[in-house]
């Protein structure tokens, strides 16, 4: 007997997830949904399936036929220097957004015409170029209605509406993420947020600061941004990620037991915006 399995679901409840993959390719234990539901299946002797496609269909397909190969040691061949930031999972037509640590980026479309489906011993295509001292920050995938949250290494932060961030070719130089100055250091994070999320920003000196993305003003693209963090002039952010969590009061407590120093911040005064 065969199994039939609907697998064309949105997900709206998980649209960080699914703006470039439907709901049974989201991963649960490093597994997609679906994996789980066959697997259970399976083991029950049933060991053939009829699998019904719909939202972001070519990412059911993609898995399935290299399923051969995902179970093995991911590579990609890399020239001398190179080294690799990101890898993410996607759907065709979605858009990415690379930045650099000088503060430039590039948003492109992930369709067949710019990123072409290459195997995995391959060295891929040229995302970006860079001037002299520039290299490659942070890959990610964009969302509708979201910002880009950028920091410096210097302690400045702000976010800026996605929807500024013209779709270009890919290859090319890009334009401005912020406005960057030589007191304030080069970015040290930049990440796809939304205006509930929070993010965790991690000091040379092994502080954790956190804070809530509404706290820190929304502001244009080619701007400086606000104080973020003050901390030492020898300390210095060294990483940038969003806390999962999305909860600041639930983790005091878990704060105060942790061995990490954690700070909150309210972020954004007046008289730290520089236009």
């Amino acid at each position: 007997m065969k199994v039939v399995i609907l697998a064309g679901g949105l997900g709206t409840r998980l649209q960080e997830e699914t703006v470039s993959r439907p709901k049974p390719m989201v991963e649960i234990g490093g597994r997609p949904i679906l994996w789980h539901i066959m697997h259970i299946y399976a083991a029950h002797g049933f060991r053939e399936f009829v699998i019904a496609l719909g939202y972001k269909a070519e990412v059911v397909r993609s898995y399935f036929l290299h399923y051969h190969y995902l179970g093995r040691d991911f590579s990609i061949n890399l020239a001398d220097g190179d080294e690799l930031v990101a890898a993410r999972l996607l759907g065709e037509g979605v858009d990415i957004l690379l930045v650099s640590r000088k503060g430039m980026s590039l948003r492109f479309t992930a369709d067949d015409a710019a990123l072409r489906p290459m195997g995995r011993a391959t060295s891929g295509v040229k995302g970006m170029s860079f001037r002299e001292g520039d290299e490659l920050l942070s890959m990610n995938v964009v969302r509708p209605g979201t910002f880009v949250f950028t920091a410096t290494d210097g302690g400045y932060a702000k976010r800026t509406r996605v929807d500024e961030y013209r779709v270009q070719g890919r290859g090319g130089l890009g334009i401005k993420v912020a406005k960057l100055a030589e007191a304030r250091g080069d970015l040290a994070g930049a990440l796809i947020v939304e205006e509930d999320d929070e993010v965790l920003v991690v000091l040379a000196s092994g502080k954790v600061v956190r804070s809530s993305v509404a706290e820190v003003p929304a502001k244009g693209r080619d701007t400086m941004g606000v104080v973020f963090a003050r901390f030492a002039d020898d300390d210095r952010i060294i990483a940038v990620a969003k806390n999962s969590e999305r909860n600041l009061d639930d983790q005091d407590q878990e704060a105060q037991d942790d061995e990490t120093p954690v700070v909150e911040l309210e972020a954004g005064k007046d008289e730290a915006v520089d236009e």
